[in-house]
Formats: structure tokens, C-alpha cells, sequence
């Protein structure tokens, strides 16, 4: 057994707790998405209006967690993440079929808000 087990056994870790950081996170902007919704990977695979594959309920669910901040908190305490890098949901913020200019002034105002 190594020496150092051995002087430790049965004694208990001071060790802290790691930094936990999520790095991927994502966030919609309602005023863009309500622009970008027709685009949406949802709406092209028939979903209409849902965010999710998992149906009304669920498609709230989860736009509401990527909403409201303070929820999202309490999530990421739960899952004991201290930090979360968060980016815009491109699934549900395409730009991919409009103009070049419309497209770059969306995406610059998502990237502001």
C-alpha cells in the first residue's frame, strides 16, 4: 500500500469540491426568435411552433429554462455547476436562409441583448 494511503486512511479529504463549469449552455432571445422561429430546426421538421421533439409541455419546459435566469440557477445548483457558459441556441436562431444583411443585423442583435 502506498505510504501515503496508509497515513490517510480513515481520515477524511480537505480537499474542496472542483470548480464546476458547464460549457454548453444556451439561451433564446424571444424578440429574435419570434423572427427566426419560421427557420427554426423545429418548424422545418414539422414541429410548427413546439421547440422540442418532446411535445408542448416539454417545448415550454425547456424555453422556459432557457429564459428565465433564476431557474436556471437553481437547475445548475441542483446539478452542482458553479458556472455556465452560455450561448445563443442556433437551433431555434437560424439565419441560414435570409439575406446576408438581414441575417448579420439579427445575429449581431442576439449577440448584444
Amino acid at each position: 500500500m502506498d505510504q501515503n494511503l496508509k497515513k490517510n486512511k480513515g481520515k477524511t479529504s480537505t480537499r474542496k469540491k472542483p470548480f464546476i463549469i458547464d460549457f454548453h449552455g444556451h439561451i433564446v432571445n424571444p424578440e429574435v426568435f419570434e423572427i427566426t422561429q419560421k427557420n427554426s430546426l423545429h418548424s422545418r421538421i414539422g414541429l410548427g411552433k413546439q421547440t422540442s421533439l418532446g411535445g408542448n409541455k416539454h417545448s415550454e419546459l425547456t424555453m422556459h429554462r432557457m429564459l428565465d435566469m433564476p431557474h436556471r440557477l437553481r437547475d445548475m445548483n441542483k446539478m452542482g455547476i458553479d458556472m455556465q457558459v452560455i450561448s445563443p441556441s442556433l437551433i431555434h436562431h437560424n439565419t441560414e436562409p435570409m439575406a446576408p444583411l438581414r441575417a448579420l443585423e439579427i445575429v449581431q442583435k442576439l449577440m448584444t441583448a
